[in-house]
C-alpha cells in the first residue's frame, strides 16, 4: 500500500487521462476472465494478475516489485475486486 500514491501521481502526469482508466478496465477485464472462465480464487487469482502486471513469464525482482506496485494501486482503485 506504501506505493500505491507514487503509482497514482505517476499516472496523473506521466500519461494521458485515458490511460489510467484503460488500465482499470483492462484488468478488471482480466479478473473476471480468471474467477469466472478459469475459474481461479483467492492466492491463484492474484498471482496469476500479477503475473499480467509484471508481464507473464518475468522473473525479474524489480520488474515484479513494480507489478505487485500496480496491481496492489488496482486493487485500491477498483472497486470490482473483492477487498
Amino acid at each position: 500500500m506504501l506505493r500505491v500514491k507514487q503509482v497514482d501521481q505517476y499516472i496523473e502526469k506521466n500519461v494521458d487521462e485515458e490511460f489510467g482508466e484503460h488500465l482499470k478496465q483492462g484488468f478488471v477485464t482480466e479478473y473476471n476472465r480468471l474467477r469466472n472462465v478459469e475459474g481461479l480464487m483467492a492466492d491463484e487469482l492474484f498471482n496469476a494478475l500479477w503475473d499480467v502486471a509484471s508481464g507473464t513469464g518475468v522473473n525479474d525482482f524489480l520488474i515484479k516489485a513494480a507489478g505487485l506496485n500496480v496491481l496492489v494501486y488496482l486493487f485500491e482503485k477498483c472497486e470490482v475486486f473483492e477487498k
